[in-house]
Parts: C-alpha cells; sequence; structure tokens
C-alpha cells in the first residue's frame, strides 16, 4: 500500500480545495485501489484559507463576526499550544472584504475595514498569535480601512 498526498488549492469559480482534494482521491483509488489518499486541501492565502486550516485543524472554533449568520465574516480560533498559550487566530481577508464578498460593482469603495476589524475582534479576543491571509483582495484603499478598524 502506498500512500499518496493530494493537496490541491481550489479551482476559483469553479470547485473548492476539499472538493478538488475529494474528487483526486476519488480518482486515484479508482486507478489504484490498493493505494491510500490522504486529502489535504491547502490554500495560498486567499480565498479558502480558513476552509483549510479548519480541515487541518477540527478542533479550531468559528468566531463569528457581527451576528453570526450564515455567510457571515469570521475567524477561526486555533486551540493554545506551547508556543501560543492563549490560541491563534486565523484572519482571511478574502473571507471579509475579498473578490468573492465584494464584487466588481464600485471597486473605487472597495476598502480593508472589514479585515481591521476582524483582526481588532480577534486580538481583543487575547489570542498570541495572529495568522493573516491576505490574497484575493478587492480592496482598493491600500490596507488604510485596517488602521481605522
Amino acid at each position: 500500500m502506498t500512500r499518496v498526498v493530494i493537496a490541491p488549492d481550489s479551482l476559483k469559480g469553479t470547485i473548492s480545495a476539499a472538493a478538488a482534494a475529494a474528487a483526486l482521491a476519488e480518482g486515484w483509488t479508482s486507478i489504484e485501489p490498493d493505494d491510500r489518499p490522504i486529502a489535504r486541501p491547502m490554500a495560498d492565502g486567499g480565498e479558502g484559507t480558513l476552509a483549510a486550516f479548519a480541515a487541518a485543524r477540527p478542533d479550531a472554533v468559528r468566531m463569528p463576526l457581527g451576528a453570526g449568520r450564515s455567510g457571515d465574516p469570521f475567524w477561526l480560533l486555533l486551540p493554545p499550544e506551547p508556543e501560543a498559550p492563549r490560541g491563534t487566530a486565523v484572519v482571511e481577508l478574502a473571507a471579509t472584504c475579498g473578490i468573492e464578498r465584494v464584487g466588481t460593482g464600485r471597486p473605487l469603495d472597495a476598502g480593508t475595514e472589514a479585515f481591521g476589524a476582524a483582526i481588532a475582534a480577534a486580538l481583543d479576543h487575547g489570542v498570541s498569535r495572529l495568522v493573516l491571509g491576505i490574497g484575493s483582495s478587492a480592496s482598493t484603499d491600500g490596507g488604510a480601512g485596517v488602521l481605522t478598524a
């Protein structure tokens, strides 16, 4: 038996990293039934970063911003560990003000205030470490909105 690690990113607008990994693993197994594919969805710091962390760390807690409705932005809290005794926050720009969230209707009005609010919420929670995914930005404010949060 051979173990095979399958670690794709998403294919923007078509399939998530988790769905791609599952499909690739299924295809691999159909050709090599004795092999053991291990799906590990990845992200490049943009859309899908929170999902990749959540897949890798099932003990991560979704920390909603706002009312916590489905589709509302959130950040992830990873459990404490020796290097981060108060936990690690993972904040994804794409989940707060990225291309997928903002759209292309008014590009000159796209800002990073929501990303700053998510960072502030994580810091207010008292985390020891902060991981920021800054891909898939739709902002045109050069990050000034982060500073106003």
